[in-house]
């Protein structure tokens, strides 16, 4: 337990860094919009909202390299990890190629989920800049989850701190025409982006040659092999990636799907809604990243064969979890004035925004409860009931419980809050009794290798 509780705090921190670098790329582009104009933040919000789902889904895509190496280095297993990353790789092309064209439609995207015209031309265009960016997001994500396998997480910490400094000195000027730069509002934030995440890639892929420059490392991890057939090779590592994909998918289009719902409530509704979703993404974001330190963990004591272990890796995830939600939610709800005036100088909107944070709290507590559980799934590979669970939650619990109680029961916003947590609620019903029989399971195995020994 001490050792599981030592390995999960070291994973967590960096991992933990990672996520919250990202969220707070996205907060800034929040703040700067939000503070520059109102419908500029509710074009970059539904914007953001259809992009979430283009870099998520094939970023989950690819998650199956981070739990498959984690296995095979916990195995001790190094050359296989090798060979994982090198699939992987090419893999990320293909997909990058895929999404990016998805993306350069967007007017037809936001046509489809019944946009107001003036919200459909705006939005699309920012899409479009965003999209340009995907290749680069696939490739720093497909390095970082192989480093982070391999127990190098701060390599990805430092790219997206690198990030972060990029994003507060570029940002501003391209938003607000600083500096004799263009003044270009959203599109200036957008166009941040692409720079930035650029940036980022070329940064970790420099990393990952030196790696194969040290010729005790090349040899290590197999980089030196020529690969025959990576396609079918990379099969085991993908099929675990298409169920996760899934589970994003249904996870994220089930928060876009809520965007909607807040743009059918007007542009006042969309711009409060994307500010209090940025909080809870930026938020939720830090206990994923718990989560994740957990799943690699769980993976490791997998690889090692060690089942009679795999119970305290998670009770050692939630440890740490019960910390961070007394720090996290006791702050926002002490502070949420002063966090959701940052966003916005419009005083009608971050009232309306203020007075729903009790409705934020129990839904940000109840979303990441079942996080650590999930993770332990990922962990020991059962992807297809994970699947089959979180579409159920996502798709159908969270988003019939968004629309019945913000049109049906008349909460409006209040009650797309309040519905989020119907996800969380149907998750932990769902995959808490599944983990329990899966380490059953394992305990009954373990007895078995011991009384073969």
């Amino acid at each position: 337990m001490r050792y599981n509780l030592r390995f999960i705090l070291k994973m967590a921190l960096p991992i933990a860094l990672s996520y919250l670098a990202v969220g707070m790329m996205n907060v800034v582009d929040t703040l700067i919009v939000g503070n520059y104009n109102t419908a500029d933040l509710a074009y970059i919000g539904i914007a953001n909202t259809v992009f979430a789902v283009l870099y998520c889904v094939p970023t989950a895509m690819l998650q199956g390299i981070l739990i498959h190496t984690a296995q095979f280095f916990g195995g001790k297993k190094f050359k296989s990890c090798g060979r994982v990353y090198y699939c992987s790789v090419r893999y990320a092309v293909i997909l990058s190629l895929v999404f990016m064209f998805v993306g350069l439609g967007g007017k037809q995207i936001f046509e489809m989920l019944g946009q107001d015209e003036d919200v459909c031309v705006n939005a699309a265009k920012l899409l479009a800049i965003y999209a340009l960016s995907i290749p680069a997001v696939l490739y720093y994500a497909n390095a970082n989850y192989f480093l982070q396998a391999i127990k190098r997480p701060f390599v990805g910490t430092a790219g997206f701190v690198l990030g972060n400094l990029l994003n507060l000195m570029i940002n501003p000027v391209l938003t607000y025409g600083w500096l004799g730069a263009p003044e270009m509002g959203a599109a200036g934030c957008a166009l941040t982006t692409l720079i930035i995440r650029t940036a980022m890639a070329l940064y970790i892929s420099g990393y990952i040659r030196m790696m194969k420059k040290n010729k005790r490392v090349c040899k290590y991890f197999g980089f030196d092999e020529k690969i025959k057939n990576w396609w079918q090779q990379g099969k085991p590592t993908r099929r675990i990636g298409y169920g996760l994909a899934l589970i994003v998918a249904a996870t994220n289009g089930s928060f876009s799907m809520v965007n909607v719902f807040a743009g059918w409530l007007g542009i006042e509704a969309l711009a409060a809604y994307t500010i209090v979703a940025q909080v809870n993404v930026f938020v939720f974001m830090i206990f994923f990243a718990l989560s994740q330190a957990t799943t690699i963990v769980v993976a490791n004591t997998f690889g090692k064969q060690q089942f009679d272990k795999l119970k305290f890796a998670t009770l050692s995830g939630y440890a740490v979890y019960t910390f961070a939600a007394v720090l996290l939610l006791g702050g926002l709800a002490i502070f949420d004035k002063q966090i959701y005036g940052l966003f916005s100088n419009d005083e009608k909107i971050i009232t309306e925004v203020t007075s729903l944070i009790l409705f934020v709290i129990i839904d940000l507590f109840i979303d990441t409860l079942p996080l650590n559980i999930e993770a332990s799934l990922r962990g020991i590979n059962d992807i297809k009931y994970l699947t089959l669970s979180q579409i159920v939650a996502f798709l159908f619990a969270r988003i019939g419980a968004c629309y019945l109680l913000a049109f049906v029961c008349g909460l409006k916003l209040a009650g797309l809050i309040l519905g989020l947590a119907g996800g969380g609620i149907c998750s932990a019903i769902l995959n808490g009794p599944r983990l329990l029989i899966e380490y059953k399971k394992a305990a009954r195995k373990n007895l078995s290798q011991k009384a073969f020994n």
